[in-house]
């Protein structure tokens, strides 16, 4: 088992992806994790499923070869069902490797792009009014990593208040485990895709709440996320509740080829 040391390259936790194969695993992470076999069931049956071949994590320019912009996800589980949430993805205006992550008007994280991956080091719970921090900055999708290595990181969260930013009100530190799961084929609304699922495990305490759950997001090249499991993670920092989980997939995204009309029924004789 791997351990990112505390030095390695500054506010990057370093390469934390393993290769678990196909199948429906166990749990390599926490206690409280629902499961992937449980997970792939919340989507519909036959909706996401594992397949065969080589698990592929792209260059980072893959992943932003498609245009930025907004993906609208429909929610197919959880207390939100049937409705749609729009997540946009935009550059920092003063940053080329900055980039701003939009969730409804929910939550808006930034994100850091580096060679090696992205990076979240900043998030902005709204219906809270709350800001996380997170040192080192919490990897969120990453490239290099050896097929067979779990690695763990310590990952110092600061919970302040948008009205008062520089005064923490809660502090604490998330046990994390990257995974990588396998390939997947995603049968989303808006068409069929080639993912690999990253799951993300958290153990810890930040203020009051005790956080024991993870989440899993199947990644496409050029568009990111196409289903995704997760809990409210900003929310989770200030009153965890381990049954207010979603799943979403995608509907809508920019630059999305147009249905196929099909043929036109022959005018009658």
């Amino acid at each position: 088992m791997d351990t990112i040391p505390s030095h390695s390259r500054s506010n990057i936790a370093g390469p934390l992806l393993v290769v678990l194969g196909l199948g429906l695993t166990t749990p390599c992470g926490f206690g409280d994790d629902e499961g992937l076999e449980a997970v792939l069931r919340t989507f519909g049956p036959g909706v996401v499923v594992p397949r065969e071949g080589a698990v592929s994590i792209p260059e980072i320019a893959s992943f932003f070869d498609g245009e930025l912009g907004t993906r609208t996800f429909t929610v197919v589980e959880g207390n939100d069902r049937g409705t749609d949430i729009d997540i946009t993805l935009q550059e920092d205006g003063n940053a080329a490797d900055v980039h701003v992550l939009r969730i409804g008007d929910l939550r808006t994280t930034t994100i850091l792009v580096r060679p090696d991956g992205l990076y979240r080091s900043i998030e902005v719970d709204h219906p809270t009014g709350s800001i996380a921090t997170f040192k080192p900055d919490e990897p969120v999708w990453l490239v290099h990593a050896d097929p067979g290595a779990t690695v763990r990181a310590s990952i110092q969260v600061s919970v302040s208040s948008v009205d008062d930013p520089d005064k923490t009100t809660h502090q604490g530190t998330l046990e994390c485990v990257y995974e990588v799961l396998g390939a997947f084929t995603v049968n989303a609304p808006a068409g069929e895709f080639q993912a690999t699922c990253i799951r993300t495990s958290y153990r810890g305490s930040v203020g009051p709440a005790e956080i024991d759950d993870a989440q899993y997001v199947f990644y496409a090249p050029r568009l990111g996320p196409v289903a995704i499991r997760s809990f409210d993670r900003v929310t989770a920092m200030i009153v965890y509740d381990k049954t207010r989980k979603a799943s979403l997939l995608l509907k809508r995204y920019r630059g999305q080829a147009p249905p196929d009309p099909g043929r036109a029924p022959a005018a009658p004789k």
